[in-house]
């Protein structure tokens, strides 16, 4: 089978390409990233097989790179999960935020490097998502920055939908425009064996022979029903942790609570002011009632979806603190074998920005069998062409005399394109054996 080498942009600290990478004849071989510390973790984990781009793709130096690496490295399938902040539900979903324009970058690189199948992931947020025509003027490009502070969204659309666009339909065109068949969907990660109820609107778009796209197939369900297995709770995932002793290099450290009120306690194993608000706050609340801010997972159930917060991530259903580094590791699916050199702070913001490795790896298998499907299709034509042509031959033979059919039948095409030499025959260098038979016999 071919195999699938993958340029991936905007590749944080590498969620989807550990799971890609975790599909034999699947390799991450070109990666850029942006962001210093993510490119550090990402090239700490995958260096000794991913050659790494650090920089801003915007730039040209930096998209040139990425290019040619790509067409040097025989690249076939172009990822990026496009910067999710200007459409995720959780941010500002501002049309006018620099990081929703990154995109025309992505189809530009998708230009250049012509991959068979290309593939973009992003927010479920993404498809509502409108931006503005570009041929707005200044004028009414401040006039709408103006009646964002005040109006709702709603209001917005219905005043100024005329000049907006659905991203997610510009997207499609783009890929159509390509000469690409695509379609997308959205996928919850733990329908697939993640911890976690992320979902993730997944782009698929192809440029292979048959143009057929296969997206994963459901593998859990909420009752581990219809031959599907339960889905994974947060406790399965993360309670062989909770006793562990703390780990700096692998990510299990734990929070230091009111250090002024614990210096005064004569008992250091008392608990402080907010741990005891940890521990009494029920499972699904927050103890500082921020929504999913400081939020206690439920033990027995995927959690939603894992975000930095600003480093108030979940708190544990059993002990008095927030989950450490490892333990949120756990639920975007990363190996335990993938560590985070960086901060705390820094790892709780590439964990949250990350799409669950096990959404990699599915999504690396439905692209697999896309292209399998393809060369599987393309090799039964093949037969399907050297059937009817030997068939055709046969049927010629039945009217040449039995000298006739030893001599041409079993020629070789270089052999009947030097016979049609001899016997004085033009234009017979691009024909099929088949052709030159039938030539030979007039």
């Amino acid at each position: 089978m071919t195999k699938i080498n993958i340029v991936e942009l905007f590749a944080g600290a590498g969620g989807s390409s550990t799971g890609f990478n975790q599909v034999e004849g699947v390799d991450v071989v070109v990666a850029n990233e942006y962001d210093k510390t993510a490119c550090d973790t990402y090239y700490f984990n995958n260096h000794d097989h991913t050659y790494l781009i650090r920089g801003d793709l915007t730039q040209q130096d930096i998209k040139d790179e990425i290019i040619k690496s790509s067409v040097e490295k025989n690249v076939n399938v172009l990822c990026g999960g496009i910067p999710c902040q200007a459409f995720s539900s959780a941010g500002k979903r501002d049309p006018f935020d620099t990081r929703g324009q990154l995109y025309k970058d992505y189809f530009n690189i998708v230009d250049n490097v012509k991959p068979n199948v290309c593939v973009i992931e992003n927010v479920k947020g993404v498809v509502s998502m409108r931006h503005y025509n570009d041929d707005i003027t200044d004028e009414l490009k401040e006039q709408i920055k103006e009646d964002m502070k005040t109006l709702k969204r709603k209001d917005i659309i219905k005043k100024y939908g005329e000049h907006m666009f659905k991203i997610i339909d510009k997207w499609v065109e783009m890929f159509k425009d390509r000469g690409y068949n695509v379609e997308w969907n959205v996928l919850k990660a733990s329908n697939y064996g993640a911890p976690q109820h992320r979902q993730r609107m997944i782009m698929i778009a192809s440029k292979l022979k048959n143009n057929k796209i296969i997206f994963p197939t459901k593998t859990h369900n909420e009752n581990g029903t219809d031959g599907m297995t339960k889905w994974m709770s947060v406790r399965e995932a993360i309670d062989d942790l909770k006793d562990l002793p703390e780990d700096k290099d692998f990510g299990h450290i734990f929070r230091n609570y009111d250090r002024k009120e614990r210096a005064l306690l004569e008992d250091k194993t008392q608990l402080t002011s907010t741990q005891k608000k940890i521990r009494d706050t029920p499972f699904n609340k927050s103890y500082t009632n921020y929504g999913e801010a400081n939020k206690k997972c439920h033990p027995d159930f995927p959690c939603n979806t894992v975000k930095e917060n600003h480093g108030c991530v979940f708190t544990h259903y059993e002990k008095p603190r927030h989950m450490t580094v490892r333990e949120l590791a756990r639920l975007q699916t990363f190996p335990d074998t993938l560590l985070f050199p960086c901060s705390k702070g820094q790892a709780y913001k590439q964990i949250g920005n990350a799409i669950p490795c096990i959404l990699g790896k599915v999504i690396g298998e439905s692209i697999k069998k896309m292209f399998e499907l393809n060369e599987s299709n393309t090799e039964s034509e093949t037969i399907q062409e050297l059937k009817i042509e030997d068939e055709e031959v046969e049927e010629i033979n039945t009217e040449l005399t039995e000298e006739e059919q030893i001599n041409y039948s079993k020629m070789t095409v270089k052999e009947l394109k030097e016979k049609c030499k001899i016997k004085g025959i033009k234009k017979y260098s691009k024909m099929k054996k088949i052709d030159l038979i039938d030539l030979l016999k007039k």
